[in-house]
């Protein structure tokens, strides 16, 4: 079977610079999450888009998609044999993270976590592989776990617009909306044009209700050219 382009998938062009890859992912993962979409598709179209992003997030496997298409990472990054230490050294930070974004990006989100486990431990600091490791337990629908991950990240750097907006999103996956709606603010506070936490913070506040203030941050949103 024919494999979709990743940017077709994502909607973007090719020359899309990396902060508007992860904007984009985030909205499309938003609007098909199994959680918030329950058309029959919705999930085969999550799993879809966590493919793409899991490639394009990444500059060696986009460089390698770039110029091989599917070719250049299906022989790399589809080797069964996840746990193998054939082709990277066990205190390779990046290998750990290479192993589990081709792990989640297969739908495989508990193998996945364990990648990132594993590179945590050798830096526990790692951004990338923390939120990676909340995003896999976003998917898998541990919504608890993953805010603990976010948690941690926002230690690291409590003015990450990008943790903060997922740290809500989980939040609201549990319907407390309340506090998703302090996230939504945080994001707001450190960077007034994110039209993502505009869209969702309208969102929690239609769960809760409130219909007239959601319809402002709808607005707000739109002007800041949210768009699906």
């Amino acid at each position: 079977m024919t494999q979709r382009d990743y940017y077709e998938i994502l909607g973007i062009p090719k020359d899309t610079p990396d902060y508007e890859i992860k904007k984009r992912y985030r909205q499309l993962a938003l609007k098909y999450h199994p959680d918030r979409n329950k058309d029959s598709e919705a999930p085969e179209k999550f799993k879809e888009i966590s493919e793409a992003y899991s490639i394009l997030s990444d500059n060696q496997k986009r460089q390698l998609y770039d110029s091989h298409g599917h070719a250049g990472i299906d022989g790399r990054y589809s080797n069964m044999n996840y746990y193998s230490q054939e082709d990277f050294h066990s205190n390779d930070v990046w290998g750990w993270r290479s192993k589990g974004s081709s792990l989640y990006s297969m739908g495989n989100y508990k193998e996945a976590i364990e990648c990132y486990n594993e590179g945590i431990k050798i830096d526990p600091d790692n951004r990338i592989l923390w939120n990676n490791k909340g995003m896999a337990q976003y998917a898998m629908g541990e919504y608890e776990a993953a805010i603990l991950s976010y948690e941690h990240l926002i230690t690291i750097d409590p003015k990450d617009a990008y943790t903060w907006n997922n740290k809500g999103m989980a939040q609201y996956a549990m319907k407390k909306y309340e506090q998703a709606i302090t996230s939504y603010d945080k994001v707001i506070t450190i960077d007034p044009d994110d039209a993502d936490a505009w869209y969702n913070k309208g969102d929690a506040l239609n769960s809760l209700g409130k219909s007239d203030e959601a319809e402002k941050c709808y607005d707000k949103s739109k002007e800041l050219g949210y768009d699906i």
